[in-house]
Formats: structure tokens, C-alpha cells, sequence
């Protein structure tokens, strides 16, 4: 499948996700199931500190571990020679981690949607306010919320490249399968602490695979074209 057509289906996708989940309410009746109204507060507090030492503190420092290894195996595959084969690979990696998170947190800067624990509905201060239903009434004035796309999950989902860093397919399910466990479960953490409704996470899930595809094509006619310089160079040695 094409470039242009992966990518006019993730956009028909994450329209369709805007939609529905606004016109049928399913943020409110999924985030419901998650606050307790009699006490309210979330089902998990945000300060509990072991699940923020693995999903938040732990998941995002690892990522960042992560990313710096790959940068350092780039790097190195001049001259071992096995990360040489994965340098192709290693680049879409690399460029995805840093430029996922980067757009959505760029999103997320304009778009000005509340998280849960903003709403009045979940006794906060904020009106609600969906990406289709935008309304700054009873908004603080000069005041922003940065709560749309789920910002802490695309570093999870950035990972969604590492299906373009192998060769074999039984690999690349395995590496699929390891990043939508880690974005979702990232994903999943801001959603019952009440820093996100699980729209969110759906939107930098399809927003992320968007980017990593792109990276990809553009990535591998790079790489093309360099190859076919360089053999145009040895056939002109050669003669």
C-alpha cells in the first residue's frame, strides 16, 4: 500500500474517532468508570508512587534511554559492521522518537482541549470541550490547558518504528505488539489518573503511526538515492 493511501486512511481514521466518540459520549462513559463521584477522586491518585516510578517517571526515562542508544548505535554502525545492515532502520527510529513527540506536544499547544480533572463534570472548573465542540466559556482568562493529544503516550507509540528496523516479519509483529503495549499502557495511566480521555490516546496512536510511515518513505528514497550515487560512482571507477 502507498504512502498517500496509509496515510489518507489514518486521517479517515482519527476523523471517524473524533466523531464517534463525540457523538455517542463514549470519553465520559469510559472516564466514569474511573472517578469516583461519592469520593471524588480517580480510581488511581496521581500520588501513588510506584505507579508513577513505572508508568510516568520510569516508562519516559527509559525512553529517553532508549532513544540515546540507537543514537549511539547510529553512530557506530560506520564501523561495526552488523549495525551497519539496521542503519537504514536506526535512522527512521531515531527521526520518529524525537519528531512524535515534538508535534504533539506542538498539538497540544494549540489546540487548548481540558483533561478530565479539568472538567466541571469531574468537579473541576473548566466547561467541556471536545476538538469538534471547542468553547473557551467559563475558561480562566489567559489562560491555556494542553490536554489534546495524550502527550506522555507518543513517546510509547514513537516505538511503533521499530517495525521498519527489522527484516523479518515474525520481528516485526513482536517489536509492533512491545509498542502498542508500551503506548497504551502509558497512554492508559494518564487516562485513570484523569490527565487524559482515552480519545486521546487513540488520536497520538494514528497521529504517530502517520509520522513513522512518512519518516519511513522518506528515509528509504534517501537511502536509494545515496546507493544509486554510489553506484554510478563505482561503475565510473570501474570503467
Amino acid at each position: 500500500m502507498g504512502l498517500i493511501r496509509q496515510l489518507l486512511l489514518c486521517i479517515l481514521a482519527f476523523i471517524l474517532v473524533l466523531i464517534l466518540f463525540d457523538k455517542f459520549s463514549v470519553d465520559i462513559i469510559f472516564q466514569d468508570l474511573l472517578f469516583d463521584f461519592d469520593r471524588n477522586k480517580w480510581i488511581l491518585d496521581r500520588s501513588d508512587k510506584l505507579t508513577s516510578l513505572i508508568f510516568y517517571g520510569g516508562a519516559k526515562n527509559a525512553i529517553i534511554i532508549f532513544v540515546l542508544l540507537v543514537a549511539l548505535a547510529l553512530a557506530l554502525s560506520r564501523k561495526i559492521g552488523i549495525l551497519s545492515e539496521y542503519k537504514q532502520g536506526l535512522v527512521i527510529v531515531l527521526l520518529s522518537c524525537l519528531t512524535i513527540p515534538a508535534v504533539v506536544s506542538e498539538l497540544k499547544s494549540i489546540t487548548n482541549i481540558p483533561c478530565p480533572r479539568h472538567i466541571a463534570h469531574y468537579n473541576g472548573s473548566y466547561p467541556d470541550s471536545t476538538l469538534l465542540q471547542r468553547s473557551a466559556a467559563g475558561l480562566p482568562p489567559g489562560k491555556k490547558v494542553e490536554c489534546f493529544p495524550a502527550g506522555h503516550a507518543s513517546g510509547g507509540f514513537a516505538l511503533l518504528s521499530l517495525y521498519f528496523l527489522f527484516k523479518r516479519q515474525r520481528n516485526r509483529v513482536i517489536a509492533l505488539t512491545f509498542a502498542m503495549v508500551t503506548g497504551w499502557s502509558m497512554g492508559m495511566y494518564k487516562t485513570v489518573i484523569g490527565d487524559h480521555f482515552i480519545s486521546h490516546t487513540v488520536a497520538t496512536m494514528i497521529l504517530a503511526w502517520m509520522i513513522v510511515i512518512s519518516v519511513e518513505s522518506a528515509v528509504r528514497r534517501v537511502f536509494a538515492g545515496t546507493e544509486t550515487v554510489a553506484a554510478t560512482k563505482a561503475g565510473e571507477v570501474d570503467i
